[in-house]
């Protein structure tokens, strides 16, 4: 994929939210089970260098990317996140008061 950082972005989301796209993150055990088969090394080293190969070469560097690469949080994502400040501020004001 060399296409530039302006055609790829991510999106930062709940679990249970549906964005189309692909995970970046898949869960790999549940109550201290494995959900998927142990893969030895080179397998796993195949696979990592497949995954970086998809990423635009800007992101690959270790400088940083110019334009930096576009990370946007899922409006689902937003909305808890000012739930959970606004429940914290008000236990915080009930200690203060």
């Amino acid at each position: 994929m060399d296409e530039g950082i302006e055609d790829g972005y991510d999106v930062i989301a709940r679990a249970h939210e549906d964005l189309g796209g692909r995970p970046l993150l898949v869960p790999v055990m549940r109550d201290g089970e494995r959900l998927r088969q142990r893969v030895d090394l080179e397998t796993a080293r195949s696979r990592a260098q497949e995954e970086i190969s998809q990423l635009p070469l800007q992101i690959r560097s270790i400088a940083p990317a110019r334009p930096s690469y576009r990370v946007e949080i899922s409006p689902t994502l937003a909305s808890y996140h000012e739930q959970i400040k606004r429940v914290v501020n008000r236990q915080d004001e009930g200690r203060k008061g």
